[in-house]
This record gives structure tokens, sequence and C-alpha cells, in this order.
């Protein structure tokens, strides 16, 4: 009677251990796809904000193409321009070598021609994002930016560039939004050049993720699928989406 009764016993413990592991897969598994939810919802408005960008630029490249050439004309349109984009400049080069900029950069012996943000989109011949391009802020500091460009034909010749300043900061503040206990980090990733674009964790804890999730890491995922979820250690998996409208991967460090 004992036995039975003791073997009864463990039998009972054994299932109620079944049922609470079932029951915390099943927890985990549903807060993984929430998660992956929530990777792909941010995506698509990333997307849509990257797409809401170059129609601005191709509705000014328009604009500029059915003017004749006048510097406080084209400079009036391209501050309205910056100014709905809430960018931090639009500027234009023009195949003869002509320069104008919302924020008034000059240097002598500047030659727009010969930046990459206007061979790429001379190049494709559509509106691109090129970047990572670098300049140094008032206090010396390096600061990453990305071009967004649309090509100005007149008479089925190329006529110029019109771009605008896509910078860490502006990305960040699309970041910032989420927030979720199992978030250990959110970032942006350029697989042009290996770089993490922005996060929302500070310079300190950035530099100790890109010495993680360098262009490597990035090198194996599927090709064909949209969203991966892959291994990074014993503790954290990565949900990673490729973006459609620029060449750059959204990554979300979970717990």
């Amino acid at each position: 009677m004992f036995k039975r009764s003791n073997f009864l016993y463990f039998f009972i413990i054994f299932l109620i251990s079944i049922i609470f592991s079932i029951q915390y897969f099943y927890k985990k598994q549903k807060e993984e796809q929430y998660l992956i939810q929530v990777n792909q919802n941010k995506s698509k408005q990333i997307n849509n904000w990257i797409l809401e960008k170059k129609h601005f630029m191709e509705k000014l490249s328009k604009n500029i193409e059915n003017k004749n050439y006048n510097k406080e004309v084209f400079l009036k349109i391209m501050k309205e321009t910056n100014k709905k984009m809430k960018t931090h400049s639009v500027f234009l080069g023009l195949e003869d070598g002509n320069y104008l900029d919302t924020q008034g950069y000059w240097i002598d012996g500047f030659d727009p021609r010969v930046r990459p943000w206007y061979i790429e989109t001379i190049k494709q011949e559509k509106t691109t994002i090129t970047g990572p391009m670098y300049y140094n802020d008032i206090s010396g500091q390096e600061i990453n930016w990305w071009a967004i460009s649309s090509l100005i034909k007149k008479e089925g010749k190329n006529y110029g560039v019109i771009s605008s300043e896509i910078n860490p900061e502006m990305l960040i503040k699309l970041l910032n939004d989420i927030k979720h206990s199992k978030i250990e980090d959110l970032f942006l990733f350029d697989k042009n050049s290996g770089i993490i674009i922005a996060s929302i964790k500070g310079e300190n804890e950035l530099k100790l993720v890109q010495n993680i999730f360098s262009k490597k890491f990035f090198e194996n995922l599927p090709k064909t699928k949209e969203t991966s979820l892959i291994k990074v250690d014993e503790n954290r998996k990565a949900i990673v989406t490729n973006l459609k409208e620029a060449p750059w991967i959204l990554c979300m460090i979970v717990k």
C-alpha cells in the first residue's frame, strides 16, 4: 500500500512538473512571437519613414527640373522641403559643379560631382541611400550620416542630384518608443559598411555592441527570409529584419 501511494505521489509531482514546463515554454514561445511582431512593425515604420523621405526628394527633383536655374528660387523650395522633412539639411549638386545647401555649407574647391551621394545616384539613376559619410561637428566629434538622393534630368540629360541628410539622432528617435523588459537592445545595422547606425544604448555600450555584432555576424542570415531569429549566446537571441527601403537591418536583442 505504501509503495503504491508513494508511486502515485511521485507520478502526480511528475505530471505537475510537466504541466508547468509546457506552460513555461508556451509562454516563452508566445512572448517570442510577440517580440518578432514588434520588430516587424518597427521595421515597417522605418521603411515608411524612409519612403516618405524618398518621395520628398523625388517631388523636389521634379520641381527643380521644371525651373530655370535661379539660386534664390532653388534655395527657397529646398528650405521648404527641408522644413517638411525635418532633416538637418537639403543640398543640390549640379553637373556644372554648382552647389547649394540649405545650411549655407561651402568650402573653396568643393565639388559635389566627386561626392559619394552624387556619384552613386548618377550611377543608379534612381533615388538612393548612400553612406556612411563623415564630418566633424563644432566640438570636433566625428558624425556619421547618410544621404537620400534623387536624380534631376533636363531634356533627357543629367542635370544634377538633390539630397537630404539622415543622421543617427533622427533614427534613434524612431527606435526609442519601444519598451519591453525582455529587450536588451534595438539597433540599425548598415549591411554595406558593417557599422551600427543607431542604437537605444548609450555610446559606451554601443561600442561593446559593435564588437559583438560585426558584419560577419550578419553574413550568414537567410537571404530569402525577411525576419530571422538567431542565437547570440546561451541567454540571448537576436530578432533581425531586413529593411526594404535601405540596405539596413533592424536587430532586436532579447533575453
